[in-house]
């Protein structure tokens, strides 16, 4: 995702399993539950690049070497 630093954005998040997405950096967190969606919305404050991981609830991912899973996606903040 990429996006310009003032940008506002709106992510609506609905997951099959329950767990938490977050967003390094901006501290942002969704917590989800099997059919209930969530809303995050918020303004690009920060420029660089960031992660974006699934925790599930159980605290295991396929592939999880510690804290970290590999990132569902970047979120890309570029100057005005």
């Amino acid at each position: 995702m990429r996006v310009k630093k003032g940008d506002r954005i709106r992510w609506r998040i609905s997951s099959d399993a329950p767990g938490a997405l977050h967003a390094h950096a901006y501290h942002l967190e969704a917590r989800l539950v099997p059919g209930q969606p969530v809303e995050l919305a918020f303004v690009a404050f920060a420029t660089g690049r960031f992660r974006i991981e699934w925790h599930p609830t159980d605290g295991k991912a396929a592939g999880d070497k510690g804290h970290h899973a590999p990132p569902l996606a970047t979120l890309e903040v570029h100057p005005q």
